[in-house]
């Protein structure tokens, strides 16, 4: 949070930035469950102008374009700022897809372990929330980079063919996950990975 308050993007005061933001108009779409919001903030005029669509669940894409076609300005947008909730309502909703959890092996039990802290420790009532992945949609493939960066174990191609063909011959899977252990710092496996899945 910076001292105006403001948490996560940056702000500018457009008198001071020059000519970067006191031009045209920029659009802040926000696309969630139920509506997607809309404001549009006229630099030329500082004024601004705020709406709502339905969203289209099966399309978000389709219900922003919708949500556009009465704003008559649409040549004058110099930017556009977009945000969802989309993911974050499917996780508290568990109403997401089906996923196939494909990671290192011997770490496919860390879905299901966890994190060790919590708010209450001596919470007798406390529940741990329940993986986000099924136990029998998880998959570990041979591969590791270590946490410099070097190739421990090279990705087991034979290995992840045959995940994927597990994979495949499981009806309820409708999404993959790749989560190999240290990506983060060389994706070289994940990206290979994907690639071979697909």
């Amino acid at each position: 949070m910076n001292k105006d308050g403001a948490s996560g993007s940056r702000i500018v005061d457009s008198k001071r930035d020059g000519n970067r933001m006191d031009k045209g108009i920029t659009l802040g779409i926000d696309i969630g469950g139920t509506f997607t919001d809309y404001v549009a903030y006229n630099h030329d005029t500082q004024t601004a102008e705020a709406w709502k669509f339905f969203s289209d669940a099966s399309d978000p894409a389709k219900g922003i374009v919708d949500g556009l076609k009465n704003f008559s300005d649409l040549g004058d947008v110099q930017r556009i700022r977009l945000g969802t909730t989309i993911a974050t309502n499917a996780i508290l909703e568990r109403n997401g897809a089906t996923v196939g959890y494909i990671t290192t092996k011997n770490f496919t039990d860390v879905p299901f372990i966890g994190r060790g802290d919590r708010k209450g420790i001596y919470d007798a009532h406390w529940r741990k929330p329940a993986p986000l992945v099924k136990r029998e949609h998880t998959f570990g493939v041979e591969e590791r980079i270590s946490s410099e960066g070097k190739v421990l174990s090279e990705l087991n191609e034979d290995e992840l063919r045959n995940i994927a063909q597990s994979i495949q011959a499981d009806d309820d899977i409708e999404v993959l996950a790749l989560n190999f252990l240290f990506s983060y710092i060389d994706p070289a496996h994940e990206l290979r990975a994907k690639f071979l899945l697909h």
